[in-house]
């Protein structure tokens, strides 16, 4: 997601200037989990740098490769496959109907973080226009109204009821986002670009025959 800002007084104004969304603005890298709470947030880049440059950027693949077998974070084809990021299928790759297949699965699940960030810009208007602030304070602009949106979150589920919290007592231990952290690497081996996981995924949707809706 981009945050629009106004043109920087920084000398290399051009590298803020996103092709994608014809707007200035930042690159946020954001991780968020199944109730749409945010479980990392960063400014990583200007707006006008790729999203892998920014993740790369964040040294974000040194925590990923902490977690444990069967913890991964499911993106968009914008990202290299491993066995801790799984990106839909992109290209030639999804003309391959078990591939798409995939991807259709994997995507009822990656929807989530673009329906954070929708919650986040619906609730908090400051988004929603060109920031007024400086440069070097929109990281902490940011991070603060993440803290917010996600204590929103929590307090809806408590109102709701007490059932969750009892079953998830760490999804309430803390508001704020933190990076991800797990136990020691199951994976040793890793090959660049490819994923073993995303590979069983396509051998099981396969088995199952499960299809993307027509």
């Amino acid at each position: 997601m981009p945050i629009q800002v106004p043109p920087s007084r920084f000398h290399n104004v051009t590298s803020f200037f996103s092709g994608h969304y014809q707007c200035y603005g930042l690159n946020v890298q954001a991780v968020c989990d199944h109730e749409c709470r945010f479980t990392y947030i960063a400014i990583a880049v200007p707006g006008g740098q790729p999203d892998i440059t920014a993740f790369r950027r964040l040294g974000l693949m040194d925590n990923l490769r902490l977690l444990p077998l069967g913890f991964y974070l499911i993106v968009d084809n914008a990202y290299p496959p491993s066995e801790w990021l799984l990106p839909v299928f992109g290209g030639a790759e999804r003309l391959n109907v078990d591939n798409d297949n995939v991807n259709y699965y994997l995507s009822q699940c990656r929807i989530r973080i673009e329906m954070t960030f929708g919650m986040m810009v619906q609730k908090w208007a400051i988004f929603q226009r060109p920031l007024r602030v400086d440069l070097e304070h929109t990281g902490v602009l940011l991070e603060t109204v993440a803290r917010l949106h996600n204590f929103c979150i929590n307090q809806r589920i408590r109102s709701a009821g007490d059932d969750n919290i009892k079953a998830h007592p760490q999804a309430f231990a803390e508001d704020a986002p933190s990076n991800t952290g797990g136990s020691e690497i199951l994976f040793p081996a890793e090959l660049a670009g490819s994923s073993r996981t995303r590979e069983f995924f396509v051998q099981r949707v396969r088995e199952f025959r499960l299809a993307r809706p027509r």
